[in-house]
């Protein structure tokens, strides 16, 4: 990429710049949340206003930490991705990151320091391993991905173990009271369960041992579970194969295929262990056919990274059906920050400042599909699933301003969550609740671990 030929002075550059911005507006969000505690001392407790102003600056200060401190959800991310894709990776969790451009999208965007900076509370980890890139001699496909997730899972225990302020959570009652305590919770999800519960032990070694509390069946292509959604473009028609065969439904393109019986019985086994199924990626066929089953488990739908279908246009979004369906019930939406789910994203003028019209992709993008997701099903019912080293791009420099680092460098990793945060509500002109969302998704994830069937 051209982005990638600059120097390294230039590259340290950009990224020094976009982390002082960050913390800028870590600053700005702070005194904020201070103004609104002093507010709420005033309007609660009358008498304190007799207190000395050093008296009133320590309570003040004391309650936003305590009660306002950042609680960002972020539903679907690689921490450990080299080894899930192994050479054509550039990075790992315990160095330095490699991605410098917002366009980098096989680099890493996330590790253990940008993690701790990024006022992220509810961390879902995404493993993943690409059977042709983790191939192990003397060992199988199925077992050369076992493998790998067995390194990433160390890796996520490993952090934890060093961080006592995290706690990886193997049920959502756990994950409860650790929040409540101040603790930041880190799940294990799996994206792509083809060829990984052959047997009775492998459900206990993945679920019962490692913790993973979320999986999505179907990934990129179809499999022994089912059909997977249709993706646009070029690189994606190239990598999915899928993708030469569709049918044309409601204006977008459709994989015929549903879930397959082995799919089918994959799905109520892991749920009758309590794990939350995640339809992303799933044809909507696949859904469909999912639907009979998870509702007799009383599990929320959950869509842990998407866009809406309406501007998308391919089968990949998420459909007003299903949305509707979530309104009238339960569920949970991440939305992925990135240009490439953002394309043709016809942005409101509400959502675009008069001297940047006609706004196309950015953070404005980002707003009109967050506005109408958390319309249609509450605003503490979405959050981000950002994909971070997920072989995506992310959003580009914005156009107008928003006084945070995306101005300056886009987004390229995940310590920049505040000040997306601060961009994305600046935009909708409303204040977004981060503990709502993330009792929400605790609430939620409880719900989707109801194992009687009834």
């Amino acid at each position: 990429m051209a982005s990638e030929e600059k120097g390294p002075k230039m590259k340290n550059e950009v990224i020094i710049k976009g982390h002082r911005q960050n913390n800028i507006c870590n600053i700005r969000l702070y005194f904020k949340r201070y103004i609104t505690a002093r507010q709420l001392i005033a309007s609660r407790f009358r008498g304190l206003l007799m207190l000395n102003k050093t008296r009133m600056l320590v309570i003040a200060v004391s309650m936003m930490f305590s009660l306002s401190a950042p609680a960002f959800v972020e539903l679907h991310s690689h921490a450990f991705m080299n080894e899930g894709m192994g050479a054509i990776f550039r990075g790992d969790f315990n160095h330095k990151l490699c991605a410098h451009s917002w366009r980098c999208m096989l680099s890493s965007k996330i590790n253990a320091e940008t993690l701790a900076k990024s006022g992220v509370r509810i961390f879902v980890a995404a493993l993943y391993a690409h059977p042709a890139l983790v191939l192990r001699p003397g060992l199988s496909w199925r077992e050369s991905v076992k493998e790998s997730l067995r390194r990433q899972i160390r890796q996520a225990y490993d952090y934890v173990a060093q961080h006592p302020e995290w706690i990886l959570a193997k049920n959502a009652r756990q994950a409860q009271r650790a929040y409540a305590q101040g603790k930041k919770i880190f799940l294990l999800s799996l994206e792509g369960a083809h060829g990984m519960f052959e047997s009775p032990q492998d459900f206990v070694e993945f679920i019962d041992e490692a913790g993973i509390a979320i999986v999505t069946p179907i990934h990129l292509i179809n499999n022994s579970c089912g059909g997977a959604a249709y993706m646009r473009g070029l690189r994606k028609s190239i990598f999915t194969l899928k993708n030469f065969y569709f049918e044309w439904k409601n204006g977008a393109r459709m994989n015929p295929m549903g879930l397959t019986p082995e799919g089918k019985d994959l799905i109520l086994r892991l749920m009758a262990r309590g794990v939350w199924i995640d339809l992303t990626h799933m044809s909507d066929r696949s859904i469909d056919d999912a639907l009979p089953l998870l509702l007799a488990y009383g599990q929320p739908l959950l869509f842990t990274h998407t866009a809406l279908r309406k501007y998308y246009k391919d089968e990949r979004g998420i459909s007003p059906r299903h949305l509707d369906w979530i309104r009238q019930n339960r569920g949970y939406v991440g939305l992925v920050p990135s240009e490439e789910m953002l394309v043709n994203t016809k942005v409101d003028n509400e959502f675009c400042p008069a001297n940047c019209r006609p706004c196309r992709g950015g953070v404005e993008a980002l707003a009109q599909h967050y506005y109408e997701i958390g319309t249609q099903i509450g605003f503490t019912r979405v959050a981000f699933g950002s994909d971070f080293s997920g072989g995506i791009s992310h959003l580009r420099p914005a156009r107008c301003t928003t006084q945070t680092s995306l101005d300056r460098v886009g987004l390229i990793s995940i310590d920049q969550m505040a000040d997306l945060q601060l961009s994305l509500e600046k935009r909708l002109q409303k204040t977004l609740s981060q503990d709502g969302m993330a009792n929400e998704f605790l609430a939620q994830w409880e719900l989707a671990q109801n194992r009687s069937g009834e």
